[in-house]
């Protein structure tokens, strides 16, 4: 069968392999003892500045850093690195200046920091992918369940359609999937740009909704300061008119004249309660004098009061203030 064989190829590939292709751990690289690593002791706890950029290589030699013969060495002071050979070049009595950046770090060569952060990026980026439940390397693909395989797992999915990772058909399956992938990239483009627009759509529709708003708002307000102004209008004619009425000509005239004949009537009556109580005590003759019946006078009786009347009786009788002030007059009923 097809499973069978390529479950026999597996382990045969399996046994091939070497791991001497794989970079050594870190652990394993502080223990190295190499014409470029002779020198030194394990990496200094040191405060870096991290350069902006990694790179596999020296960017002065262009040669590949590795563990054993090239290792990267770090200058403190702006984060570049490079092989020891430019550095040699680069050094000075007291200071190394940076081929890059022209930053100047004051220490030897040989105190220079190794770059194990940039030979980890190294170990991870070397290292094949593992089968996180039997922690062996890939080495399959399962087109059933769409996962990768170890060689424990080949033998589990034996009975699907499995192919080795350098099968011919792996290729025609990754390439599908980038298919798939840009096929899935174009519809959400196409849907994004749908809902692009209905969001500048919404967008345009909110800005129209708040101006028509303050437009209302503001011809409310306006209509209500008229009306309010206009209200005022009617109700100052109509107080007015009232103030016409209470302060009425005739019912004045009236008013002064009861208020004058008061005033004579109370003095004359003064005068005669005087010459009253002194009666009694005067001599005969003056008792008799004639004078007294010459201030007899013959007084005026009060006047009618009728047209104070009409006047109470015109502001006591009920107004439609609504239409007085929209009239701007008294509408009396």
């Amino acid at each position: 069968m097809r499973a069978n064989l390529i479950f026999k190829e597996l382990i045969r590939e399996a046994n091939s392999y070497s791991s001497e292709e794989e970079l050594p751990s870190t652990q394993q690289m502080y223990d190295i003892q190499t014409e470029n690593s002779c020198y030194y002791n394990k990496p200094q706890v040191y405060p870096l500045r991290p350069a902006k950029k990694s790179s596999k290589c020296c960017p002065q030699c262009k040669q590949k850093f590795n563990s054993m013969t090239n290792l990267p060495f770090l200058l403190p002071s702006c984060g570049h690195t490079f092989c020891k050979f430019c550095l040699q070049k680069m050094s000075c009595k007291t200071f190394i200046r940076c081929g890059l950046c022209n930053s100047m770090t004051y220490k030897e060569l040989k105190k220079l920091p190794v770059n194990y952060a940039l030979i980890e990026a190294f170990e991870s980026s070397n290292k094949k992918p593992k089968c996180k439940e039997h922690n062996s390397e890939i080495m399959a693909y399962c087109c059933n369940e769409d996962s990768l395989l170890c060689g424990s797992c080949t033998f589990m999915h034996r009975t699907h359609e499995v192919y080795l990772l350098t099968d011919p058909k792996i290729q025609s399956i990754a390439n599908s999937k980038k298919n798939y992938l840009k096929n899935q990239e174009h519809e959400l483009c196409e849907l994004k740009t749908e809902w692009e627009k209905a969001k500048e759509e919404l967008q345009q529709g909110l800005k129209e909704l708040k101006m028509s708003a303050d437009k209302h708002k503001e011809e409310l307000s306006d209509t209500e300061n008229k009306i309010i102004q206009e209200i005022k209008m009617g109700s100052g004619c109509c107080v007015h008119e009232i103030r016409k009425i209470e302060d009425n000509e005739d019912y004045m005239q009236l008013k002064n004249k009861i208020r004058d004949n008061i005033i004579r009537i109370s003095d004359r009556l003064e005068s005669i309660c005087e010459m009253k109580e002194q009666f009694d005590i005067l001599p005969i003759v003056d008792k008799l004098k004639k004078t007294l019946k010459s201030e007899v006078v013959d007084y005026d009786l009060p006047p009618s009061l009728s047209p104070a009347h009409k006047v109470v009786e015109k502001l006591k009788s009920s107004i439609e203030y609504e239409r007085s002030i929209k009239n701007y007059n008294l509408s009396i009923v």
